[in-house]
């Protein structure tokens, strides 16, 4: 089902599966606008904190840092009769992909309780290593019975002014539901121009994601060192995917508006602020790493500059 964006698509979810009141459950810290989604249309949120895994950054440069608590995933479930579950794999914004195992328990308690899963998938070109992103669909044919997968170029290949994702929805019930409410929305005219971009992209761009691929990359091997060198007390969480990355800050024992004014005022960065994640955000900071190598030098001589000890 194309539809003009991802946050569009999750709104348009909101509506065609839960009525004013209904409990939806999300991972925090994530992507602000699912916040946005829930709240301006009348629903509840119910936060599942992700556990951050270990407190020795060695540990969180060698094998990532977040995992979740299922049994707490799963009380909340039960004793707020969620209807919805807002899952994002590569994770935004703290660049965790999920693995099959993972993506298995989170589909079977969601099965078991009936809950419908929406699967934010528009950073899935983003992934490095050992890594592998794993549509949810692929994880068990039943999942299609209950859940929804939201894609697009828009991230992979900046096309986001053009207004296009592709909905990807198996079952025939939730499929119908989803298109009345598009219609009754009036974001049923898919972009002419975005469509073709889409096809362009998908069809004949292979080469060029492999590189751009890889010189992202290696802008997150350049900002580690540099981080390691000279600025031991921020620790970059080392991405399993995304472009964006998630910095630790809170060693540097600022309180999130002196963090905020110190990264603005002393070293002219303008950031997406950890807090504005919701809980477990505050002290980090998160970074586009999709910039030119010179700009992100520019970045950390200024990290420097406002951080330096």
């Amino acid at each position: 089902m194309p539809t003009p964006g991802v946050v569009t698509a999750i709104k348009l979810c909101v509506n065609a599966y839960t009525k004013e009141n209904d409990a939806i459950i999300i991972n925090k810290p994530v992507y602000y606008p699912f916040d946005f989604s829930i709240e301006l249309n009348h629903r509840k949120i119910i936060e599942n904190e992700m556990v951050y895994k270990d407190g020795s950054y060695e540990m969180v440069y060698k094998d990532g840092s977040y995992e979740m608590d299922y049994d707490a995933f799963e009380k909340a479930i039960v004793e707020n009769d969620v209807k919805m579950f807002i899952l994002c794999n590569p994770y935004n914004p703290i660049g965790k992909v999920w693995k099959e195992d993972e993506l298995k328990q989170i589909g079977e308690i969601c099965k078991k309780h009936h809950v419908l899963v929406i699967v934010d998938e528009i950073h899935e070109d983003f992934v490095y290593g050992e890594h592998v992103h794993i549509p949810f669909y692929n994880v068990d044919e039943s999942y299609k019975e209950f859940s929804v997968i939201l894609t697009a170029p828009s991230k992979t290949f900046n096309l986001a002014g053009l207004q296009t994702s592709n909905i990807i929805i198996a079952d025939e019930k939730l499929r119908k539901a989803y298109q009345e409410t598009m219609n009754r929305y009036g974001v049923n005219e898919p972009n002419f121009l975005g469509i073709i971009a889409c096809m362009t992209a998908y069809n004949e761009c292979e080469l060029w994601v492999d590189e751009m691929l890889e010189y992202v990359y290696d802008n997150f091997t350049y900002f580690d060192e540099f981080l390691k060198e000279n600025l031991p007390h921020i620790h970059l969480v080392k991405p399993e995917g995304l472009y964006l990355c998630w910095v630790d800050f809170r060693e540097c024992g600022l309180n999130k508006d002196e963090l905020e004014k110190t990264m603005l005022e002393k070293a002219g960065l303008w950031l997406d602020e950890g807090y504005i994640f919701g809980t477990g955000g505050e002290g980090f900071e998160r970074f586009n790493l999709a910039i030119p190598r010179s700009v992100l030098e520019d970045a950390c001589q200024r990290l420097l500059k406002a951080f330096g000890k």
